[in-house]
């Protein structure tokens, strides 16, 4: 009513029923001096912010109404978690309110439906097994019996992995099958096999080995390089050694061949 335009009109003050649509016009008799007079406007009151304060009181509620928090279901609470640990323990909170719905389920609908079943059926005079029974849901008691084993289990798991010795002594694959089984995996698919594990170190192997080749192949290649280096080096010491025992020959030579210098002004005999 708030968000809708309502109009009132006095029919008098029209020459016939008048058509309202944005942008039209009305017709109005001689007698009506002010068009305020003809139509008015109905002013409603706004109280949809009382309403929206009302969802968010039914929105803070809802963690205790369900009994499943937000962040359980996905949500992000509007004051979230800063750390790792606040986290962690709003997730424990989580998982005791799934435990007290289950419970609930338990003790308010499969106890009561159960034994009214098995009140019926003990009316049949030929009803096999017949005794006095007492219907009991464990499904809360199974679900507490699940979660604490399954902690029971990661914290072993956690101490093994901490101390070598006890690494050394314990045996941590069915620590972890039973882990996965707890939680409803499949450790058969999720785990790798004795054959998997063959086959990863068998390729290990493989790429060690094709490593460790090409390693000696590439010193090979550098050695040789150093040898032919050496030749080289040693090539050209022979022929800079041969170069100057030839200079110095033909330095020999030209000295014994060349005339010996007179003195300034006396003949030369020939």
């Amino acid at each position: 009513l708030a968000g809708d335009v309502l109009l009132a009109f006095k029919e008098r003050f029209f020459e016939a029923n008048p058509e309202i649509k944005p942008g039209g016009t009305m017709k109005v008799a001689e007698e009506c001096d002010d068009a305020r007079k003809a139509v008015q406007q109905i002013i409603i009151q706004d109280v949809g912010a009382g309403y929206v304060d009302v969802i968010r009181i039914f929105e803070r509620m809802a963690d205790v109404v369900s009994m499943i928090p937000q962040i359980s279901q996905g949500v992000r609470p509007e004051k979230s978690a800063d750390t790792a640990y606040e986290l962690s323990q709003l997730l424990e909170n989580a998982g005791k309110y799934l435990g007290s719905v289950i419970r609930n389920y338990d003790q308010g609908l499969v106890e009561p439906i159960g034994s009214d079943f098995l009140r019926y059926n003990m009316l049949d005079p030929e009803a096999p097994g017949k005794g006095d029974f007492v219907l009991k849901a464990l499904g809360f008691s199974s679900f507490q019996a699940r979660i604490v084993r399954t902690q029971k289990l990661l914290q072993m798991l956690g101490l093994v992995m901490q101390y070598p010795e006890l690494l050394a002594e314990a045996k941590p694959r069915p620590m972890l099958d039973e882990i996965f089984k707890s939680v409803d995996l499949d450790p058969g698919v999720l785990l790798k096999s004795e054959q998997d594990k063959e086959v990863e170190a068998k390729e290990k192997q493989e790429a060690l080995a094709q490593q460790l080749a090409m390693q000696q192949q590439a010193q090979s290649e550098a050695l040789a390089m150093a040898e032919g280096a050496k030749d080289a080096e040693h090539g050209r010491r022979m022929e800079l050694e041969g170069a100057k025992a030839a200079g110095s020959l033909a330095k020999t030579v030209l000295g014994k061949s060349a005339p010996t210098p007179q003195p300034m002004g006396l003949p030369v005999q020939q």
